[in-house]
């Protein structure tokens, strides 16, 4: 996955002498997890968990090392970043990033782990352990209109049209910029429950059928406002005052005047038209009726 410059520190450190691979593992224990793309632990982590969470950085490391792009890289820097948080659950999650960075872009740690520049130019391959891609994010480009939340789980959690697999590798399956595996071989994604979502939207169709007719009779007691006897007199005295000067022929003024009160009468009857209407076929109280015919009809 390509990404816009990021940052992996801010902290300084001893540039690197050119292209080439990280000698170590970029390891962040969970106690430095302040930095704002990461989310805070449940609880400090045990000393077996750090373990075991820079073991499992340990050997994608070494994994990457047999990537000749990784390994070998003509003109960029390469490493991996590496850190864990407790999840609910508990859960372990795990997040491994891996750099192609400009040499210039790249610093060395005391320990010699490369780490990149704030602002620099990085390309990132990203990659999480207990912990499925947002929603949105998982949906395909077109799809993100239809994306809607399910439950309180937040943005993590929501129903969309179901993403092509591209194919299938190392157990998992490859949509449009993820690859997910699980370790039981399960498939990540399941069939949202229509019911939900078609509440949710009859919800917000009901709300937004609320508000524009709340707003529609406030319009159009302003409009009945406009047209009142002591209204049209005090319009009509109005124009006469600011036209004295362009009109200073009684008859003429008089005209001006009569065409002007026309011209409100007719714009009153069109504007009472239109909030008379009928609504079109397609209008939100037709999409709210077949949402319900819809929800009827669902098998219990």
């Amino acid at each position: 996955m390509l990404a816009l410059p990021a940052a992996a520190h801010a902290a300084p450190g001893q540039p690197v002498d050119g292209p080439g691979m990280s000698p170590v593992l970029t390891w962040d224990a969970e106690s430095v997890y302040g930095g704002a793309a990461r989310s805070p632990t449940l609880r400090p982590m045990s000393p077996a968990e750090l373990k075991l969470a820079r073991e499992r950085a340990e050997v994608f490391f070494r994994a990457l090392q047999g990537v000749p792009s990784f390994a070998q890289p003509a003109r960029h820097s390469s490493f991996l970043t590496s850190w864990a948080v407790l999840d609910a659950g508990p859960v372990l999650v795990q997040n491994l990033i891996v750099y192609w960075s400009a040499p210039r872009d790249t610093r060395r740690r005391a320990d010699g782990a490369y780490f990149g520049v704030m602002g620099g130019a990085h390309e990132m391959l990203y990659v999480d352990t207990n912990r499925l891609p947002n929603a949105p994010s998982l949906a395909e480009r077109e799809h993100n209109a239809w994306w809607r939340g399910v439950g309180d789980a937040g943005r993590s959690s929501g129903a969309f049209p179901e993403p092509r697999i591209h194919g299938t590798a190392g157990g998992g399956n490859v949509y449009g910029g993820y690859w997910i595996a699980t370790r039981d071989g399960r498939p990540a994604l399941e069939p949202a429950p229509l019911a939900p979502l078609l509440q949710g939207d009859i919800a917000a169709l009901k709300r937004r059928i609320e508000q524009s007719a709340s707003s529609a009779a406030g319009a159009l007691r302003e409009l009945e406002a406009s047209m009142t006897p002591e209204a049209m007199a005090a319009r009509r005295a109005k124009r006469e005052q600011a036209w004295a000067r362009m009109y200073r022929n009684p008859d003429a003024m008089q005209r001006e005047l009569d065409a002007a009160a026309r011209n409100d009468q007719q714009d009153y009857e069109q504007r009472q038209a239109r909030f008379g209407a009928a609504e079109s076929p397609t209008g939100p109280r037709a999409a709210l009726a077949a949402l319900e015919r819809q929800l009827a009809a669902l098998d219990a």
